[in-house]
């Protein structure tokens, strides 16, 4: 790995090919957040299963939120960004398919319960 370069999701067996791979994603963000450096996703479809990802401390980048999606099928939050560091989702899609799912969690908000939510979350945090 070139110091400095961006985390590949690919360099962690991430493959895009239906399996949960929750425990793979996370292990990726943990290492974009030891080095400092964003974790880069490339267009496929992400399963996560009903695992709660915490994203805080870390800049996530995919291909374009109709390129990049991941698929969560639980009930509670998707993706958690509440931390004292932030967090950062860029390019990214989220689908789940529980409507007592929440797709994105900053502090007490959360986001995407409905397509309705959609456009208020991307005037808050300037979603490509």
């Amino acid at each position: 790995m070139i110091n400095g370069a961006p985390v590949n999701a690919l360099d962690y067996g991430i493959t895009g090919d239906g399996s949960d791979e929750s425990t793979a994603i996370v292990a990726a963000i943990a290492a974009s957040i030891a080095q400092e450096v964003p974790l880069v996703f490339p267009a496929g479809t992400f399963n996560i299963g009903s695992t709660t990802i915490s994203f805080g401390g870390a800049t996530i980048i995919g291909a374009g939120r109709e390129q990049t999606t991941f698929t969560y099928s639980g009930t509670g939050v998707a993706f958690d960004g509440w931390t004292d560091s932030g967090g950062n989702l860029q390019g990214l899609g989220i689908a789940c398919s529980n409507a007592a799912a929440t797709a994105i969690k900053l502090g007490n908000k959360s986001y995407f319960r409905s397509e309705e939510h959609t456009s208020e979350l991307q005037s808050r945090l300037h979603l490509v």
